[in-house]
This record gives C-alpha cells, sequence and structure tokens, in this order.
C-alpha cells in the first residue's frame, strides 16, 4: 500500500477511505484500487482493466471528499461545481501489484475547487516587479480551521486568493511556492469568511492585483471542527 506523502508539518486531515485533504500542499488525495480481470486473455489486458477501475475509484472519492470541504463563508462546494473542477484531476502515482491489481493516487487542487464554486472568471493578475508574490498572515491567538475562500480585509480593500495553510511560521517562509517577495500580516479578526489584518491596505491590493498565493499560519487548529 503507497503512503500519501504528507507536507512536511503540513496542515492535513486524514480521512476514512484512503483519502486526504492537505491544506498545506493545495490538494485533495484519494486512492483507487482495481482488482485484475481473471477471464482476461493476458496480464497486459487484466493490467489495463484494473487500472481504469482504480483511477475511476480514486475519481468518485475526490468527488466525495470534495463535496464535503468547508467553505469560509460557510456550506460546502456544490455537487455540479466539483464536477466542473474535476478537469483538473491528476495522477500521483500508480502502483501495479505482481497479481495485476492497480493502485492509483490521484489529487484534485483545493484552487481548482474554489474557483469553480466562484464560478465567475476572475481579472487576470496585473502585478508588477514590486507587488508581493504572497501574503503571509500570522493567525497568533486566533482559531480558524482550512477552508476554501477566505477573504483577506484591510480597509475596504477584499482579497480572495490561492490558499493554503501551514501550522509553523518558519515552514511556511521557507515554502518556495511563496515567492521572492513577501507581504506578512497579523490576523485582528475572523468572520463570517473574512480575515481582517493589520497590515498596510495599498499593500494587500497589489498583491491582490498580482494574484499573490495566501498563506495561513495557524498554530491553534487541532484538526477538529
Amino acid at each position: 500500500m503507497p503512503v500519501i506523502l504528507l507536507a512536511p508539518r503540513g496542515v492535513v486531515e486524514t480521512l476514512p477511505g484512503r483519502a486526504q485533504v492537505d491544506w498545506t500542499a493545495g490538494r485533495i488525495v484519494a486512492i483507487g484500487v482495481g482488482a485484475p480481470d481473471l477471464r482476461a486473455p493476458g496480464p497486459g489486458v487484466a493490467r489495463v482493466t484494473a487500472e481504469r477501475l482504480a483511477r475511476r475509484e480514486a475519481r468518485k472519492r475526490l468527488a466525495e471528499v470534495a463535496v464535503k470541504v468547508p467553505l469560509a463563508a460557510g456550506g460546502t462546494p456544490p455537487a455540479a461545481r466539483v464536477e466542473a473542477a474535476q478537469a483538473l484531476v491528476h495522477e500521483v502515482e500508480i502502483r501495479y501489484s505482481s497479481d495485476g491489481a492497480v493502485e492509483a493516487t490521484l489529487a484534485l487542487p483545493l484552487e481548482a475547487v474554489r474557483q469553480a464554486v466562484e464560478a465567475k472568471p476572475g481579472e487576470a493578475p496585473t502585478g508588477d516587479e514590486a507587488a508581493p508574490t504572497a501574503v503571509l498572515v500570522d493567525l497568533g491567538r486566533i482559531r480558524l480551521a482550512p477552508a476554501l475562500g477566505l477573504t483577506l480585509a484591510a480597509g475596504s480593500t477584499r482579497f480572495a486568493g490561492p490558499t493554503i495553510w501551514h501550522k509553523d511560521a518558519k515552514a511556511a517562509r521557507e515554502d518556495p511556492r511563496l515567492g521572492p517577495r513577501v507581504l506578512e500580516a497579523r490576523a485582528t479578526a475572523a468572520k463570517a469568511g473574512v480575515l481582517t489584518l493589520a497590515v498596510d491596505e495599498a499593500k494587500l491590493g497589489a498583491a491582490a492585483r498580482a494574484g499573490a498565493l495566501v498563506v495561513i499560519v495557524t498554530r491553534l487548529w487541532d484538526g477538529k471542527r
């Protein structure tokens, strides 16, 4: 049985049925298993059938998990939106057993689900060379469970972008996905899917226009909802 790799010190929810929501990696991961067709004319044909069944099972499990992922503003993603996001499911690992069975590990990006839920095209990033490439938010004493579609707020500026979660500030700062220009901010309040920040509003606006990555550092969340 393959092990679904966890991000170091990551924010990961392990679910029944060999699935995970990895908020640090930004994806849902699921494993499907396909048994060999014992009536197939040869092992090669049996393996093709088994792989097809394994992929189908993994995709089904991804959809089952995705419709239960919490949205920051409340509720969960509609099934029709999740179906639209399935186009971005990708392969993590395919393992072949000597008996002809196949295990398929597939992943669905959380960002694909978020964008599908929004159901409207966002504006193309218009950042410049000075714009933040990431917004690193420390929740401090705020206990906030991971959710899709979290909105950052400073003054009248609002920004909901691609978001990942870390447990440790040091690990977050060392994440190469943040890029070269990181805007650090402190959260002061969280309500109804909006996270209010103590940060320069103009800089948050520049990050929003650039489509910066949002990185949330949560120390208090214990994995329970």
